[in-house]
């Protein structure tokens, strides 16, 4: 029964209805699987899908650049940090250099100080010996000998006075 040309879902038979309603289902999905509907549609849908693939890509690509142009920038910056903090603990350390040098030639000077000051202390043993004729000549103790190898400044002082 068709008075206006739509199908009713009231049907005097039943299943005949259903029957026909899975006819037309099924012939519009055949219609896609023709070659002249399918070819068409596959081939747009390809195109689009390596299109957006295409478009990713280059949007990856440039995202690599940026990040590397980032990075070699960081990199960079990194290496002047680093060669102005090295260039800082360099002088640092040649001023610490300088100062422990300082150090060391004060009590360098402190040093002989108290070196001439025992030789002249056991000069003047050697001289009261020698006056007493208790040491022989020109023979210098043993004590004696390593001050005055210590420090050869005044092993020279010692040859030149001769004494002991």
């Amino acid at each position: 029964m068709q008075c206006c040309g739509l199908r009713h879902t009231s049907n005097p038979i039943p299943g005949a209805a259903t029957a026909t309603a899975d006819a037309s289902v099924g012939e519009r999905w055949r219609q896609w699987g023709e070659p002249a509907v399918a070819g068409p549609v596959i081939t747009a849908l390809v195109i689009s899908l390596v299109s957006i693939g295409a478009v990713g890509f280059q949007a990856l690509k440039v995202d690599i650049r940026s990040i590397e142009t980032r990075i070699i920038t960081i990199e960079a910056t990194l290496r002047d940090e680093f060669r102005e903090q090295i260039r800082a603990s360099e002088a640092r350390q040649q001023e610490e250099t300088m100062a422990l040098r300082a150090d060391v030639r004060g009590l360098s000077g402190k040093l002989d100080r108290v070196l001439e000051s025992l030789l002249a202390a056991r000069w003047a043993a050697c001289a009261k010996a020698r006056s007493n004729q208790d040491a022989p000549n020109g023979q210098v103790s043993i004590p004696t000998g390593r001050l005055l190898m210590a420090r050869p400044c005044c092993w020279r002082l010692w040859r030149r006075q001769k004494i002991c």
